[in-house]
């Protein structure tokens, strides 16, 4: 089944073939043989290129958040009108905890000017740091947390206005 999936406010077409443990994952016509195997509670063993890597997956209503290779992303997938929407400049971004956890660092302020891919935030979760970055160009409408700060999965933590 092929999905349209948002990654940092870029949208890729992505299908998923599975057979037994393995699987071919097609991203934008790039395919990628792989083996994913459950380990506990949201993390898997994922085989991909001949290395072995530990992942991590939180789901929450239309959010999927995957921690691997050092680093969190949200994906979603969006039906067409939002997506139209957000291809024309409406809207704000708003970066949301993928999992419970306490703010060790704050990287920007209301106000500031940030380009997709910008550290915004430290969190840390079950031991592991994780950098939240920009899903789009734009600037800081608020940041909702300060250091130290104790969120729950889903919580809003840094909001982006469209850059004019």
């Amino acid at each position: 089944m092929k999905r349209e999936i948002g990654i940092r406010g870029e949208f890729q077409t992505v299908s998923l073939m599975r057979r037994g443990d393995a699987a071919t994952l097609d991203v934008d016509a790039r395919q990628h043989a792989c083996v994913m195997h459950p380990v506990g509670a949201g993390q898997f063993q994922l085989a991909i290129g001949g290395k072995t890597h530990r992942v991590w997956v939180v789901t929450h209503r239309d959010a999927v958040w995957v921690h691997a290779f050092g680093r969190t992303f949200e994906l979603e997938v969006l039906d067409p009108v939002e997506r139209a929407a957000r291809a024309s400049g409406g809207g704000d971004s708003v970066i949301k905890a993928p999992m419970p956890g306490v703010v060790i660092a704050v990287l920007v302020a209301a106000g500031d000017l940030v380009k997709r891919g910008q550290a915004l935030m430290v969190i840390e979760s079950m031991k592991m740091q994780t950098e939240l970055q920009a899903t789009r160009d734009g600037e800081v409408d608020e940041v909702a947390v300060g250091v130290g700060s104790v969120f729950d999965r889903g919580a809003r933590l840094v909001t982006l206005k469209m850059g004019n």
